[in-house]
């Protein structure tokens, strides 16, 4: 297990979400031994807007500097939850050219942010994990003086009709950023190995039939083991960049 680094998770999800997330499960395993910024997921001015009308549960005050936006998640867990300012929806622009420059406007609405957050907690040149998320991946690489940037794709982008349009693209950008990616099912690994020579997989899957029977200590214990194969893959990756170069 990697210990005494300092990591950024740029998911594509909140932190706070119904379903059980890998990215979300796998952070908190490696809090134990590192220290862990979690940016939350980034939601733009109509959802500011929609969350003071109370129409959307969004955490509106902490996204217009109402309340505090850098928090500890919890006082074993050494991960601290950033929620960042809201930024312009673009979604629904279709014109390529316009959509990248906007991408980069919305990360600089951000990055002060992030940056901040990372001299607060006495992080230096960490290990961003980007969590299925090319829209930041892209505009934000090497912006944070990281030792690594390591793509973590768990869902196949292509296949979210929300993210469809501009997906495919912004993530063959990002992946060209990367020092490498890591996937969690076979499928992946297959559709990704294309993307970049540096390809890991760690697998995420439970199967069905096990729901059943599965315990509190039995889940622990597999994601305690799931946390050491990233662990061996970010180390894989540090050593293929830096040693043998």
């Amino acid at each position: 297990m990697i210990k005494g680094a300092s990591i950024v998770c740029i998911p594509l999800v909140p932190w706070e979400s119904e379903s059980t997330n890998t990215l979300v499960q796998l952070m908190k395993i490696l809090s134990r031994e590192n220290k862990i910024l979690f940016i939350d997921y980034p939601f733009s001015i109509k959802d500011a807007l929609l969350g003071w009308s109370g129409k959307r549960p969004v955490p509106y005050q902490r996204m217009l500097g109402m309340g505090e936006r850098l928090r500890q998640a919890t006082r074993e867990e050494s991960i601290y939850l950033l929620t960042l300012p809201p930024v312009l929806p673009i979604n629904w622009i279709k014109w390529r050219s316009l959509y990248r420059i906007m991408l980069q406007l919305n990360s600089r609405l951000i990055q002060n942010s992030i940056q901040a957050a990372l001299i607060t907690q006495e992080m230096e040149n960490p290990i961003v994990i980007n969590g299925n998320n090319p829209f930041l991946g892209l505009p934000m690489a090497g912006k944070l003086d990281e030792v690594l940037n390591i793509y973590f794709c768990y869902n196949e982008i292509k296949e979210d009709t929300f993210y469809a349009f501009h997906g495919p693209e912004i993530e063959k950008a990002y992946v060209k950023r990367t020092d490498g990616i890591i996937v969690t099912s076979d499928a992946l690994l297959e559709s990704k190995c294309t993307l970049h020579n540096n390809c890991y997989l760690v697998k995420s899957e439970v199967e069905p039939k096990l729901f059943a029977s599965i315990t509190d200590v039995d889940e622990k214990e597999t994601w305690s083991q799931k946390a050491e194969e990233l662990s061996d893959a970010i180390e894989a990756l540090r050593i293929k960049k830096y040693i043998l170069k």
